[in-house]
C-alpha cells in the first residue's frame, strides 16, 4: 500500500483511499500533496469526513496530530467537528490533545474543554467530566501547564 501511495504521489495523481482502508498517514499525505482545503473537500465528497473525526475521537495520536493541519483550512462546520472530536478524545489521550491545543490555530482549550458535544456523542456528561479531570490531573508536562490550566478552568465551568 505504501508503495502505491508513493507512486501516486510521485506521479501527481493522488486520491484518498476507500473509507475502509483510510489511514492517518494517507490523510497526511493528501494534506501535504493537495493542501488541507482540498483534502477536507475530498473527504466530505467521499463521505469520509465523519470517519476522520470519529478516528480523532478515539484518542489515537496519529489522528490527533492531523487536527492542526486540517484546522488551518477548515470552515466553521469542519472546525466544530474537529473541536468536538478533540473533546471526546481528551479523556483518552489528554497529553496529545493538550499538545495540539497549545499550537496556535482556530481550535483552543476554551472550545474543546467546554464539552461542545451533544448527548448523542457522550451520554453521561458527569462521568465524562470526572474522567477528563482525572486525565488532565495526570498530565505532568510543564510545557503544557498553561493549556492544562485553561482546560481545567473551562471544564469546571462547563455543564
Amino acid at each position: 500500500m505504501k508503495r502505491i501511495v508513493a507512486i501516486a504521489l510521485m506521479s501527481g495523481i493522488y486520491a484518498l483511499c476507500p473509507a475502509a482502508t483510510l489511514s492517518a498517514a494517507e490523510v497526511l499525505a493528501s494534506i501535504q500533496h493537495s493542501g488541507a482545503k482540498v483534502t477536507i473537500a475530498e473527504l466530505e465528497r467521499r463521505d469520509q469526513w465523519q470517519m476522520v473525526t470519529d478516528m480523532i475521537s478515539t484518542g489515537d495520536s496519529g489522528w490527533i496530530e492531523l487536527v492542526p493541519k486540517l484546522a488551518v483550512a477548515s470552515d466553521e462546520a469542519a472546525t466544530e467537528d474537529l473541536a468536538i472530536s478533540l473533546s471526546v478524545a481528551l479523556p483518552k489521550n489528554a497529553p496529545f490533545v493538550l499538545a495540539v491545543l497549545a499550537i496556535e490555530h482556530t481550535i483552543n482549550a476554551s472550545r474543546v474543554c467546554s464539552m461542545p458535544f451533544s448527548e448523542d456523542r457522550v451520554k453521561d456528561r458527569s462521568a465524562y467530566k470526572r474522567q477528563t479531570q482525572h486525565a488532565l490531573d495526570e498530565v505532568k508536562d510543564a510545557s503544557l501547564a498553561q493549556t492544562k490550566a485553561n482546560c481545567i478552568a473551562t471544564l469546571k465551568r462547563a455543564e
